[in-house]
């Protein structure tokens, strides 16, 4: 290959790196409480389910409806109801409180 196609080959394939380096960063910082919750479950409304009741948490929490003993409580009710990773929801019921 000539010398100037080298040259146009590695300037394409480094714009390329950097442009998906970027974009596994600004994905990733997108979708990080979707992430958590997406690692509990591999089903749609399962997933959609647990997100809602994470989100009904955090807002009765705001509201002042609940304190800690009762939000351990219900999650480990909705764990044994609905099978759900406890860890994975848990994670995702904090990420909720600290970002509303």
């Amino acid at each position: 290959m000539k010398k100037r196609t080298k040259v146009i080959l590695g300037v394409i394939i480094g714009v390329l790196t950097i442009y998906s380096v970027i974009a596994t960063f600004a994905v990733r910082e997108m979708t990080n409480k979707n992430i958590v919750v997406a690692r509990a479950t591999d089903n749609k409304s399962e997933y959609f389910q647990m997100k809602a009741f994470a989100y009904s948490i955090a807002s009765a929490v705001e509201k002042g409806q609940y304190d800690e003993e009762q939000i351990d409580y219900l999650i480990k009710q909705r764990v044994e109801n609905f099978d759900y990773d406890e860890t994975a929801f848990r994670k995702c019921v904090d990420l909720i409180l600290k970002t509303e």
